[in-house]
């Protein structure tokens, strides 16, 4: 007897669904469009209301000045603070200006090609307490980071 219940049930609802897929056709049409809308929005107001991105390579270049100074110290804990809020800037690029009309490629492909595979290389010889490798990975970031402004037509901007 459940079975035949839950048989009906279920083919109730399908009817249901059936009649009144018609009737919400426009429904949805107009829940498409909306949120199609909101998306639109929300991504202007990343690019508007959000840190520019100059001024967020800005905040990552005081990072930079930072770990630079911390490395030669051998002050780790802060070296790897800086290294932690570097990525953050990173990805917060990625999300607000991933696409910025003055890129000549997405942020988030630049970033792989130039930045991360050195970055990872630094942050394990960070967190090895290594700092003669550490130092030197340190410089090849700095070069990789002029070589993405170079390659984004920003060669005037040298660390």
């Amino acid at each position: 007897m459940r079975k035949v219940i839950i048989i009906t049930a279920f083919a109730g609802f399908g009817m249901l669904a059936a009649c009144s897929g018609n009737a919400n056709e426009g429904e949805i049409k107009k829940l498409n469009e909306r949120i199609t809308a909101l998306e639109n929005e929300l991504e202007e107001l990343k690019e508007t209301a959000g840190p520019g991105l100059a001024e967020l390579m800005n905040q990552n270049y005081g990072h930079l000045q930072k770990l630079e100074t911390a490395i030669a110290e051998g002050n780790w804990e802060y070296a790897e603070f800086c290294m932690h809020e570097m990525e953050e800037t990173f990805e917060k690029i990625e999300y607000i200006h991933n696409n910025h009309d003055e890129l000549v490629q997405p942020a988030s492909e630049q970033f792989k090609a130039f930045i991360y595979p050195v970055f990872e290389s630094l942050e394990a010889a960070v967190e090895a307490h290594d700092e003669p490798k550490a130092a030197d990975l340190f410089i090849n970031l700095k070069t990789n980071c002029g070589k993405c402004h170079t390659a984004n037509n920003h060669g005037f901007i040298a660390l």
